[in-house]
């Protein structure tokens, strides 16, 4: 059976799967995961968007931005993550910094064009692999970020000969 997709059929999920979830002023469905030592905590918003709320939207995100000084790195992960992974897309967003010393954030999204309707057990995969790839990817990203870069090695091998 094909069922309608709209707002509902993500209430429907998150109620089924029972999750705990905020829906904020504009009809997002908010989700806070919390972190472990394997684990960043994330974020994750679910969206029925469009003039008919045709497209399902799955945006996963860190709850915290990140300096502007791991900018290039993030760069680098972000392009390999879209180019051998391909979903979700992840992207960088400028954050202005209350301290003034700028902060960015990323996001991974996925949109999925439902004006026909899905079968529901082909939205609740849609919408588990594409959280778990998102929490997926930002530990990828935090596991990156706590390596050192080669060039923070050469620094730090050339300080202690």
């Amino acid at each position: 059976m094909i069922d309608t997709f709209g707002s509902h059929l993500i209430e429907k999920y998150l109620r089924e799967s029972r999750f705990r979830y905020l829906v904020d002023e504009d009809g997002k469905f908010i989700l806070s995961f919390r972190g472990d030592e394997q684990t960043p905590a994330y974020l994750v918003q679910l969206t029925a968007e469009g003039p008919q709320e045709q497209l399902f939207c799955i945006r996963v995100s860190l709850p915290e931005t990140l300096p502007h000084t791991v900018r290039d790195r993030v760069e680098a992960f972000t392009g390999r993550w879209n180019r051998q992974k391909w979903w979700p897309k992840a992207y960088i967003f400028d954050d202005p910094d209350p301290d003034g010393g700028g902060a960015i954030g990323v996001i991974g999204e996925s949109c999925y064009p439902l004006q026909d309707g899905i079968q529901w057990d082909l939205f609740v995969t849609l919408a588990d692999t594409t959280i778990a790839t998102g929490q997926q990817m930002f530990t990828d990203l935090i596991d990156e970020l706590t390596t050192p870069a080669i060039d923070e090695l050469e620094t730090w091998f050339r300080e202690h000969r």
